[in-house]
């Protein structure tokens, strides 16, 4: 048989969670009523996935937190609420990282609950007395 490239076959029932693709090989003499999609469909038919990214190095990460605790009134936070016995380095500007994530009680927050400028945090409602509040600066730094 023939093979096209660029052509996933289907080697299970698409409800099959065990689902798997394969590519096929280029080939110009695929006759009419070939079951491969034609060349140049790309909009309609997957094509096989990117090369993985280089593995000449790995990039590197660091990672800063704002630790405090609730007082169960108020829902602003500063850097002068923090707790450095646990590593705080204060709230970063959020401008100068690539992800910030917040934590209440070691539970990850949606985005839309809460506000983070530089020395500020501000959550839309306080949580309860004495629940830990943790908030997560994430620095990623391309290749160089």
């Amino acid at each position: 048989m023939n093979e096209v490239s660029n052509v996933i076959r289907i080697t299970a029932k698409p409800w099959d969670r065990n689902l798997k693709f394969s590519y096929v090989e280029t080939s110009s003499t695929l006759p009419c009523n070939t079951i491969f999609p034609p060349q140049d469909c790309s909009v309609l038919f997957p094509v096989p996935p990117p090369p993985p990214p280089p593995t000449t190095g790995v990039l590197k990460v660091e990672t800063f937190q704002y630790i405090t605790v609730s007082d169960g009134v108020k829902n602003t936070y500063t850097n002068q609420d923090e707790l450095i016995q646990f590593g705080s380095t204060g709230i970063l500007n959020p401008a100068t990282v690539s992800y910030v994530n917040l934590f209440i009680n070691g539970m990850l927050q949606p985005l839309i609950v809460y506000k983070v400028s530089e020395g500020v945090l501000t959550i839309d409602e306080a949580p309860e007395k004495g629940v830990p509040i943790t908030l997560q600066f994430i620095k990623i730094f391309s290749y160089s």
